[in-house]
């Protein structure tokens, strides 16, 4: 038998990661791309409609738009350029 385990989940403030991601001109189909999500949670996240990711999904989510517990005056965080 096969143990399952359960994924641990945490609360996040849609409002902030909607507020992060524009300021950094990502589109929202894009960050979802990135960050390995599906574009509609990421938009239901944004609007409230959801509250919760895992712990692995807020990791993706900090790696682009930086620690979201930091205050909304943290230097934009930096993020690798893609090269050709």
């Amino acid at each position: 038998m096969m143990a399952v385990m359960a994924s641990t989940t945490v609360r996040v403030d849609g409002t902030e990661i909607r507020r992060r991601r524009i300021w950094l001109r990502y589109p929202q189909r894009e960050m979802a791309a990135k960050i390995g999500m599906d574009q509609g949670y990421l938009s239901r996240l944004e609007c409230g409609r959801r509250d919760r990711v895992s712990v692995q999904m807020l990791a993706r989510i900090e790696a682009h738009l930086g620690r979201l517990d930091e205050p909304a005056s943290t230097p934009r965080p930096s993020i690798p350029v893609e090269s050709s």
